[in-house]
């Protein structure tokens, strides 16, 4: 099984980029100046509070960054609807699928079940007029009525049989 590398962040890659300066900048000090440690120690002193100036100066940079970075885009259209067999549902999706003619919310259901599932409103669910297959209708076992379907769960929420054979 192979690792994947993670880049590193921004703010990790500064950090070391300070620290690799600051080294050569104490070296080039102890070269020019000799090595003094009260001398060596207040430089030290004053370039270490202007890095870790510097360095929360650049954390309040990215999170404000990260603030500001625009929302992920959102999808435009709903994601295809695919049954998904672990919901039991009370008509063969093939068939569902047949008889697909999309409606709105029919009127006289006052209180649409919401999705068993994610527990959207009925309301915003899809909802077809659902006919059984002709073969139903001609061995007098036909059914027909408004359908709500979750398509974000793949499962058939309320059937109101309104033709019945």
């Amino acid at each position: 099984m192979s690792k994947s590398k993670k880049r590193p962040s921004g703010l990790s890659v500064f950090t070391s980029l300070f620290i690799v300066i600051a080294v050569i900048a104490l070296v080039c000090h102890i070269a020019i100046n000799g090595f003094d440690p009260v001398d060596l120690a207040l430089t030290f002193l004053k370039w270490a509070g202007i890095i870790i100036l510097a360095l929360i100066a650049l954390i309040f940079y990215i999170f404000y960054l990260d603030a500001k970075s625009p929302p992920k885009p959102i999808e435009k259209s709903p994601p295809p609807f695919e049954p998904d067999e672990r919901h039991y549902p009370e008509f063969p999706w093939e068939d569902v699928f047949d008889s697909y003619r999309p409606i709105e919310k029919p009127g006289r259901i006052e209180h649409p079940k919401p999705c068993p599932k994610c527990h959207k409103n009925g309301e915003n669910l899809i909802w077809t007029d659902f006919s059984s297959p002709p073969w139903t209708w001609e061995n007098m076992c036909g059914r027909g009525g408004p359908l709500s379907l979750c398509a974000d769960c793949r499962v058939q929420v309320q059937f109101v049989c309104e033709v019945m054979n």
